[in-house]
């Protein structure tokens, strides 16, 4: 890439993140989907990009995680783009790699969960949110998997799902194996449905005391 070509990357990165990139990190903490984060925006931002920034946002607040709770590696790293002056007071910007302090060690009982056991899960929840209070739960997602019979179970998984969260899961650039999803409210909500219907196995991963 030449030095023109990396300084008008490096000023679209810079604008956008100004623009829309803290707007972008900020709706997706309060829980928007892809969508209505891009009718918030008030500067044009394409929708592959807001999904990239989404995920990246989900992955670095462990909403989502690549690897089963408990076995994270510790070598993690994000991408900054970092201003810089030369002797004229000319601004650059370099792209600079950021260490990321691994989060607190949890151990995390590992619970398997055959279809349709709904019952099991809420009990499960109840049981453990009154032992410890607010837990941090995870549960296992599927919906990046493109193989035939993936896809087919995938297009029934969104019949059942209420249009928000069928709208949640839609948006998202899910990675194409299985990863983690804190099992935070909307969470729940898409795994019942699921459960409900048969459509789900996994599993769920509860921190221990």
């Amino acid at each position: 890439m030449s030095e023109q070509s990396y300084f008008r990357q490096s000023l679209g990165n810079f604008i956008h993140d100004t623009a829309s990139g803290g707007a972008i990190r900020h709706l997706t903490d309060l829980g928007y989907t892809v969508n209505r984060i891009a009718e918030q925006l008030s500067f044009p931002t394409p929708l592959a990009r807001i999904r990239r920034e989404v995920w990246a946002r989900l992955l670095e607040t462990e909403v989502i995680i690549p690897e089963p709770p408990g076995q994270r590696g510790v070598h993690r790293q994000k991408t900054e783009y970092v201003r810089e002056y030369d002797a004229c007071g000319k601004p650059s910007f370099r792209q600079v790699a950021v260490p990321v302090s691994p989060a607190s060690s949890l151990h995390f009982q590992q619970v398997w969960v055959p279809p349709a056991d709904e019952a099991e899960i809420r009990r499960r929840l109840r049981a453990e949110t009154e032992r410890r209070g607010k837990i941090r739960s995870y549960v296992s997602c599927d919906f990046g998997l493109s193989d035939p019979a993936s896809r087919e179970l995938l297009e029934r998984q969104f019949a059942v799902l209420a249009p928000s969260d069928r709208e949640y899961v839609e948006g998202l650039p899910w990675e194409s194996r299985r990863v983690y999803h804190l099992l935070n409210a909307r969470m729940q909500g898409i795994l019942f449905a699921l459960l409900k219907e048969d459509l789900w196995s996994g599993d769920c991963f509860f921190a221990e005391p």
